[in-house]
């Protein structure tokens, strides 16, 4: 080993240049070749030589304020080791001459910092802009949903300016009434409408609601609750903009009250109500009740001595139903009933005494009452008619007949004649100033009279208010006498 030493030695003495190597068989050096055009790396950045020009164009530590290879190289080394001070010379310095003085080590140490330096502050760059790309993406991940919720969100509130002077509805059963003072309370409400609704005279039945764009509160306090505080309630709430937005089409303010329904015995668990016999004899209940055909329902009890069958009188836990018509329709307005009777008495006070028929319907698409005349033959005591085909749109809501100078009632010709599900009236005595008028409904050929009231305007409903100051009722109410009835 020393042996070797010593022969270097000797050899660098003697001025011998390790670069020349034709001297020691070019021919045999398998980089002979490299810088003479066949190098696979010459052509690299389009230079001849890959090496030579290193450290002027492609060295990445050469300038502090480096390209973006350098910022995105410096953030995926997350942990970056503490550079280690080199004292060997850079290999683009290294010139083969053998004047060159030994290389210190300051220009290295020197020129390490500053590449550390430019590492950290393009990493600081870097971890900036990373960040600010972040942040771009997550505000802007979707601008057609931010965009569409930016709009909704100000119709939302344009909405919610206009619902704040809106005023609240009254609703129950089939009655809606703007509330013009909300100073009153719930209870107000529930008095000033028990004289309509008997049903809300009880104020401890009665429970209260408000229904507004969705949002149902119900009152607490319905004797301390004024409508308005409970409608800023609702408006105020973090929900009542969010509520606006899913709400389409009615957005009214609805005070909605409840009544809540005694109990008036419930149907113990030995009693039952079945459609036929036969599930009521396998149900096992002591008492059951079975609807029959003749339009009864029967009571039937089984024991070991057999089975009895018996009309029901009273079944308790069942609702009570009452035979009646109950109006889906506006009423028919007085101007056309007038009209029908000034037709039917051209016909009475002719020399050939006639009635005549007239049938009425309910336009759906213009929503109102038309009458028509159908073809008829007309006699002292007969009207006989085809009813015409009509348009889809109309709605046959009631035949009227007259009956000249003679009392309304309905006939057997009537009964034979008046099958179909709908209201049939009968209109006499027209030599008077005020007909009489006779009105049924046909449940598939089943009768029930029903008040002429319950389908028409009646016209003496207003007068003078002042006719009242004349007028002092008796303490006791006065003495009515039943034989004085007409």
């Amino acid at each position: 080993m020393s042996e070797n030493k010593n022969n270097m030695e000797e050899l660098l003495q003697n001025g011998i240049n390790l670069g020349d190597m034709d001297a020691v068989g070019a021919s045999d050096d398998p980089f002979a070749d490299i810088n003479g055009g066949n190098d696979p790396f010459a052509v690299i950045d389009g230079e001849t030589d890959g090496f030579t020009e290193i450290e002027d164009k492609n060295n990445p530590f050469n300038d502090a304020n480096t390209t973006d290879k350098i910022a995105s190289d410096a953030v995926i080394e997350t942990e970056e080791p503490e550079a280690e001070t080199s004292t060997e010379p850079k290999h683009s310095d290294v010139k083969a001459t053998d004047d060159e003085p030994e290389t210190t080590e300051a220009p290295a140490t020197e020129e390490t910092e500053k590449e550390e330096k430019a590492v950290d502050n393009n990493a600081n760059v870097s971890d900036k802009q990373k960040k600010s790309d972040e942040s771009g993406k997550q505000d802007n991940s979707n601008p057609f949903e931010a965009e569409i919720d930016r709009v909704e969100t100000k119709a939302a509130e344009e909405t919610k300016t206009g619902l704040l002077n809106k005023p609240p509805v009254f609703k129950f059963a089939a009655a809606l009434e703007d509330i013009t003072d909300l100073s009153k309370t719930f209870e107000d409400i529930r008095k000033e409408k028990a004289e309509d609704f008997p049903e809300l005279e009880d104020g401890k039945r009665v429970s209260w609601k408000m229904d507004y764009c969705g949002i149902v509160k119900n009152v607490a306090q319905p004797t301390k609750t004024t409508i308005a505080e409970q409608k800023k309630l609702i408006e105020e709430s973090k929900d009542f903009l969010t509520a606006i937005k899913r709400k389409k089409g009615d957005f009214t303010c609805k005070v909605i009250p409840t009544v809540t329904a005694q109990k008036k015995g419930q149907m113990p668990v030995y009693k039952g109500i079945f459609s036929n016999e036969e599930k009521a004899l396998n149900s096992g209940k002591a008492i059951a009740y079975v609807p029959s055909e003749d339009g009864n329902v029967y009571e039937i009890r089984k024991n070991e001595i057999g089975i009895f069958r018996a009309k029901a009188n009273k079944i308790r836990g069942l609702t009570n139903v009452r035979a009646g018509f109950t109006p889906a329709l506006p009423l028919i307005p007085f101007d056309m009933m007038s009209e029908i009777i000034a037709f039917f008495r051209y016909f009475a006070d002719r020399k050939n005494i006639c009635e005549a028929l007239v049938n009425v319907y309910w336009d759906v698409e213009n929503e109102k009452y038309i009458v028509k005349v159908p073809e008829q033959k007309v006699g002292v005591a007969a009207v006989d008619t085809v009813l015409p085909d009509v348009e889809d749109d109309l709605i046959h809501v009631m035949d009227i007949h007259s009956h000249n100078y003679m009392k309304a009632y309905f006939s057997e010709t009537d009964d034979k004649d008046e099958k179909a599900t709908r209201i049939y009236t009968v209109i006499g005595r027209l030599d008077k100033m005020l007909p009489d008028i006779k009105m049924r409904i046909s449940v598939g050929g089943k009768f029930e009279e029903i008040n002429p009231m319950d389908m028409f305007e009646y016209p003496f409903d207003d007068f003078p208010s002042e006719w009242l100051d004349n007028v002092t009722e008796y303490k006791d109410g006065g003495v009515f006498d039943e034989s004085k009835r007409i």
